[in-house]
């Protein structure tokens, strides 16, 4: 999730929701960062923009590598972090068939285009919310 919506967030949890707090806290979490060896593999030959995917097969053209890390995201429900350590500025092609909650299915799938995914801690924002202290003296 990008800072400023955690910020937009937080704004309407204080402002609907006083008596909890809400902070953006970086924690080490264990994560899956897609690596990249050969980004060349994928460099998107143009056309139009498309990006379609079930739990068993993915397929996006000229989009840009995040397509596949925010789908993956959706799929495992955020219980992992995805992100993308490609590197890959462009636009990309890939079209792979696997079953998308098994990671292991993933990489093998993944490894023709010269891209996986390794595990690793990283540090990673997370909207942290809380019962909002009272200042005793005020009561």
């Amino acid at each position: 999730m990008k800072p400023a919506l955690y910020d937009l967030i937080k704004k309407d949890l204080d402002t609907l929701f006083p008596q909890y707090q809400a902070k953006i806290e970086e924690t080490q979490q264990e994560c899956w960062a897609l690596k990249s060896n050969n980004p060349a593999l994928i460099k998107s030959k143009g056309g139009e923009q498309s990006a379609t995917n079930d739990f068993e097969s993915f397929e996006i053209q000229n989009c840009p590598i995040n397509v596949l890390i925010d789908r993956l995201d959706w799929i495992h429900k955020q219980k992992v972090f995805f992100i993308d350590d490609t590197g890959i500025k462009g636009n990309v092609d890939l079209k792979f068939t696997a079953n998308l909650t098994d990671i292991d299915a993933i990489n093998e799938a993944l490894a023709i285009y010269g891209l996986s995914f390794i595990k690793e801690k990283r540090p990673i924002s997370v909207l942290a919310i809380s019962d909002r202290q009272v200042d005793s003296a005020s009561n």
